[in-house]
Formats: structure tokens, sequence, C-alpha cells
């Protein structure tokens, strides 16, 4: 009987596209006689909208406002009247160098301006993944793009980030919630932390933004201002506090149905089905660790797949997982010693892991 292998892995962050790790691992996997299916996946976080582009979508490109305001390139991903805005690819971190990092400035307005370019283009539903974001502004920013008008004193905007929020006095949305009123939205994070406190998008993911303890209180105490002109009531929510608060924007003023990344994805590109009809899966990501284990999509795919009673083998980077935790676990540097290579050169290595699968599975 023909072994069915399912290549569903995730990107190797900073290395290689989801997909480009698959059709590396497709390469090896020649002439082992499997029948191969590739399905890469996503989370929510940056490389969502790629991976639906992936399967099928079109890319539509548009320049919006980076993080910072300055113009940059950027796209969404579209088909019929369904688009996938990725934040990451507006409003993300990755989009600045470490010493660019602001947070009190970084804005999320040009997410909005994806969603309100996607709604120009007819599309009537919007999944919105929110990983990876520069910003602690509430989804302020966002909000801003889709014509809420946020005022300070003399009716004027208040300026753009998350330090600009006490300046706060009026909120109107009237002619927001005309412009987002026909668009169902779904927003993807496996994040489920409250906007504020201890646990709030200020405390926990700022610092990492570049936030000093002093503007981790001063951005907390900011949020808190702009949740009382808004909803006071949705700040406690799961998952508002993802993305800098825009989490808490997407479900409060947007009507959002929170959903987590992976399963949504999954479910919704067909990856969950395709497990269902192979013998083993082949997913992972560029480290597997306990990280992975807290949500992130290869593990919870490789979770599912096993419970399922797949065989499931994980490629990865490098990993602190234990080796019996799952059928197979291959790390490209046991196969190329040479850590700057794996980085550079992962294609190279993915193909010869594949490799390495298909003469086990010729000897089995």
């Amino acid at each position: 009987m023909t072994t069915r292998i399912l290549i569903a892995p995730d990107k190797f962050k900073g290395s290689i596209s989801a997909l480009d790790v698959a059709h590396a691992l497709e390469r090896g996997l020649r002439g082992s006689g499997a029948e191969i299916e590739i399905k890469p996946i996503a989370d929510g976080g940056d490389g969502t909208a790629d991976i639906f582009i992936a399967h099928g979508f079109k890319k539509v490109e548009v320049d919006v406002l980076g993080p910072l305001g300055d113009k940059i390139p950027s796209y969404f991903a579209m088909r019929d009247k369904t688009a996938v805005v990725e934040l990451a690819k507006a409003s993300g971190l990755a989009l600045l160098s470490p010493v660019e990092r602001d947070p009190m400035r970084a804005t999320s307005y040009g997410t909005g301006q994806l969603i309100a370019k996607a709604i120009d283009a007819g599309c009537t539903q919007i999944f919105l993944a929110i990983g990876g974001s520069a910003c602690t502004d509430g989804g302020a920013g966002m909000l801003q793009a889709l014509s809420a008008q946020l005022h300070r004193g003399g009716a004027r905007d208040i300026a753009r980030g998350g330090g600009a929020l006490a300046s706060l006095v009026h909120v109107d949305l009237r002619q927001l919630e005309k412009r987002v009123a026909e668009v169902e939205f779904i927003v993807l994070t496996d994040v489920d932390n409250p906007l504020l406190g201890k646990n709030g998008a200020a405390a926990v993911f700022s610092p990492q933004k570049g936030a000093t303890p002093a503007q981790v209180v001063e951005l907390d105490s900011n949020l808190a201002h702009f949740a009382q002109f808004v909803d006071p009531a949705s700040a406690n929510l799961p998952g508002a506090g993802a993305a800098g608060g825009v989490g808490y924007a997407a479900i409060a003023v947007l009507g959002a149905q929170q959903r987590s990344g992976i399963e949504f994805v999954s479910q919704y590109l067909g990856v969950t089905k395709a497990i269902s009809n192979c013998d083993i899966l082949i997913t992972g990501e560029g480290r597997f660790d306990e990280q992975s284990a807290m949500g992130k999509g290869p593990y919870w795919l490789a979770e599912f797949a096993k419970s399922a009673g797949k065989q499931v083998f994980i490629v990865c980077g490098t990993t602190t997982i234990s080796k019996d935790k799952f059928d197979r676990i291959y790390q490209l540097i046991d196969f190329e010693p040479d850590l700057e290579k794996c980085y550079t050169d992962s294609a190279r290595v993915l193909t010869e892991i594949g490799a390495s699968i298909g003469s086990s599975l010729l000897n089995v």
C-alpha cells in the first residue's frame, strides 16, 4: 500500500517560508514512492496572508503607513468577497530594526488602511490575523484609518501611537460604523490576554517592542483611558490584549469573532481534513520548543494528528522537546553542523532531510 504523506509546516522564522519548507521536503521525498500532499500552515501571525495566497487567494498590493508612519508597500489576500488582512504586513514588529522600535509612537493605522482597501474592493468578510505587532495603541490607529474620529482638545485628531491616547477627550464612531456595517470580521490569534493589568497588552507584550518599565505603566494607563471612551467591559475579554490591543478594537468596535489562529486556518484550508487522509504528517518550524507547546501551529497540528492515530514527523532547526514525544524529530543542525548555513541554506538541508525520510520509508 502506498504511504500517504501530508507536508504541513510553518515558516522557519527569519530563514525560509512555510511554502518553501514544504517544497524542499517534497523534493527530498521524490523517489520514495509515497503519495505526497502539501498544505503549509500559519497560526495568525506573520506569514498568514502568504499561506492563503499559496492556497489560491489573490495577492492585492497596496501602499500603507508603516508602524512609525512611513509609507511602505504592503498587501492582503483576497478571494471572492473574503480578504485576509495580516497586521504584520503593515504594523508588524519585523518591519522595524531593533533601534527603531518605539512603542509610544508605533501605530496600527496601516492595518486599518488594509482593511479599508479590502472593503473598497468589495469584501464582506475579513479574516484579521494580528500576530507580530509593533504597536500598543489599543487598535486606535486601525480605527482612525476606518473613519473613527478620536479627538483631543479643539476637536483635533489625537496623534498616532499608544503614547498619545492620554490626550483623548472624545470618540465618534458613527462614520466607522457605516463603513463596516456589512462586513463580518474574524480575528485570528492564539493569545487570550485581556487589554489591561498585569496580564495585559502593555505589561506582557510592550517590553519586547522596546518599552521601558516606566513606559509600560504609562501605556497601560493610556489604554485604560482609551477603553473608557469605547467599551470598558470589553477590556476584560480574552484576546483583547492581543497585538497591543488591536484585539480589543476588533472585538469591541468591529464586532469581530475571535478564533484560534491555527485551528481556524487548518480547518478553513482543509489541513485537518487532509490529516484524516494521510498516514504520516510532517510539520515543524524553525525552533520547536516549550513555547511551541503553548498553542503554536506545528505543535497543535502534531497533537491533532497524533490523536487521530497518525504518525507525526517533526522537522525543525533545533528542538528542546523530548525526542520520544512524537514518532520522529529531525533537526537541521543534525544534518548541517554550521548553524549559519542552517539559516542561509535551509532549503538544501531540508531537501536532505526529506531524502532521509524517504530512504527510511523505503527500508521499512
